[in-house]
């Protein structure tokens, strides 16, 4: 394939070793995604997030409520698209923003929705 490649001109080719996952699952085959110019190899998210993984930044502390529903939150978001914000309550969504170029307007869309449900 390099042979063949080598005739024609302007063309790149990245040498990226085998496609194996270096960890992860035993077998776990990776992903494949087409990009503009390129392709991106990645294996599955598969982190589990629990409560001995969360560290405190603020003088604020979450109390039982409040980390369940991060945790929940936590893992809807896993299945939003990019830049997602989740708004969790009481083990629900309550509102949900994803897909936008800024984070700040997830944000204003996932308190639109949770505000028109009431929530």
């Amino acid at each position: 394939a390099i042979e063949a490649a080598k005739v024609r001109k302007n063309l790149r080719l990245l040498d990226c070793g085998p496609l194996v996952p270096e960890q992860g699952f035993p077998g776990e085959a990776l992903q494949l995604k087409t990009v503009r110019g390129g392709l991106l190899a990645q294996t599955a998210d598969r982190q589990r997030l629990d409560a001995s993984a969360l560290r405190t930044v603020t003088e604020g502390r979450a109390d039982k409520r409040q980390l369940r529903d991060l945790l929940f939150a936590w893992k809807v978001a896993a299945f939003v698209k990019s830049n997602a914000i989740v708004f969790a309550s009481n083990g629900q969504t309550i509102g949900i923003g994803a897909g936008q170029a800024s984070r700040v307007m997830s944000v204003k869309i996932a308190g639109l929705k949770a505000r028109e449900q009431g929530l």
